[in-house]
């Protein structure tokens, strides 16, 4: 038996991107078989449809669009002193992106860097790792 410290986590995807959720529950998982006991720390997960504001942390992902009601979740997030990690998807399908939607990515990300922490990524390889790092600082938690 060990004490933890037991944060909850909530994921949202702002765009749609199921595979990065997945790699997100994967990455979390992972996270807390290798170093719960030695951390003292352990993130659980709670369901996205949880009332906004449940989780200690919330992990954002954007793609090339933003859905308004999960960005008013990390607003909300924001205003009530949670932590909140978003990882913006630097690939860009050109078949499957509009620059309207772009710009609205591009000002959301802006509006962010100063209140949450803001991740680039380019590939899920990329993700996985970052998400991994930005879980093990000590000065988030």
């Amino acid at each position: 038996m060990f004490t933890a410290q037991v944060y909850t986590v909530q994921i949202l995807c702002l765009s749609g991107m199921m595979d990065e959720m997945h790699l997100a529950q994967e990455v979390i998982r992972k996270w807390n078989q290798e170093n719960a006991r030695s951390e003292g720390k352990l993130f659980l997960e709670i369901p996205e449809a949880s009332t906004p504001g449940d989780a200690d942390v919330i992990i954002g992902i954007v793609g090339n669009y933003i859905d308004n009601a999960k960005a008013d979740v990390i607003e909300a997030s924001v205003k009530a002193g949670k932590k909140v990690l978003l990882f913006f998807s630097e690939f860009q399908d050109p078949e499957n992106t509009m620059d309207s939607e772009l710009r609205i990515v591009e000002a959301f990300r802006e509006s962010s860097l100063e209140q949450c922490v803001c991740v680039a990524y380019n590939n899920n390889s990329m993700f996985k790792e970052t998400l991994l790092l930005e879980l093990s600082k000590r000065k988030l938690f």
